[in-house]
């Protein structure tokens, strides 16, 4: 399977290093996706492996659009 696809992408995005202002960190987005996928009982390691499976790729976006809102 190509490693060029979106999904496999996104869930090997890494950050920027960037200087922070005061007070409480923003939430990033690996934060978001980790706790999306804690919210559905995903492991960050299954999530990597639906990235080259598109149906179960796409039922788990599907479920956690409609378990998160």
């Amino acid at each position: 399977m190509d490693d060029d696809r979106i999904p496999k992408q996104a869930i090997s995005w890494e950050m920027s290093a960037t200087s922070q202002g005061p007070g409480r960190p923003r939430k990033n987005w690996n934060d978001t996706v980790h706790q999306d996928l804690k919210s559905i009982g995903v492991a960050w390691e299954d999530a990597e492996h639906f990235t080259f499976d598109r149906e179960a790729w796409h039922e788990r976006v599907a479920q956690c659009v409609f378990d998160t809102g």
